[in-house]
């Protein structure tokens, strides 16, 4: 059974837990809100005080940034020593710089003013002079950049 105070209020029902909540009423021990409030204070701090720490969501240190060279990874260069011939590891796929053009886009300011193309075939990829760029070493290198007309030393 539902009464009314003089507040309007509908307690012990749903709606009227809802109109506390909406009009900041305070809450009464006519209806049980406030007993309601207690168990459910107490069962939100349980709920939380049992809870297993969130998962660790930083990478492992050198994940993204290896020290050393890596054949799945490459060997980190600056932009400004790349030079044709080189083979570029990107997503895992290589790709051998066949020349150079001058860069032209709206990146320039960020990237730097000696910002080139290197062109690979079909793909190119924007190369300022202090990007890091991950080749594959260059005493490992066997895919000369004349051997393919596209992109066929992509593996």
């Amino acid at each position: 059974m539902t009464s009314m105070a003089r507040t309007g209020i509908e307690h012990g029902t749903v709606r009227g837990w809802r109109q506390h909540q909406r009009h900041r009423v305070p809450l009464t021990n006519e209806c049980g809100c406030r007993e309601a409030r207690r168990r459910n204070d107490q069962a939100r701090q349980a709920k939380v005080a049992n809870q297993p720490p969130p998962p660790q969501l930083t990478p492992p240190p050198g994940l993204w940034a290896p020290t050393q060279a890596s054949p799945a990874l490459g060997t980190p260069i600056k932009g400004k020593e790349l030079a044709e011939g080189d083979v570029i590891v990107h997503v895992g796929r290589h790709y051998p710089v066949n020349h150079f053009v001058a860069y032209v886009g709206s990146l320039r300011d960020e990237l730097g003013h000696d910002t080139r193309t290197a062109v690979c075939g079909t793909w190119e990829m924007a190369i300022g002079p202090q990007a890091t760029i991950h080749i594959v070493p260059r005493d490992e290198q066997v895919c000369p950049p004349h051997a393919h007309a596209r992109d066929a030393c992509q593996s």
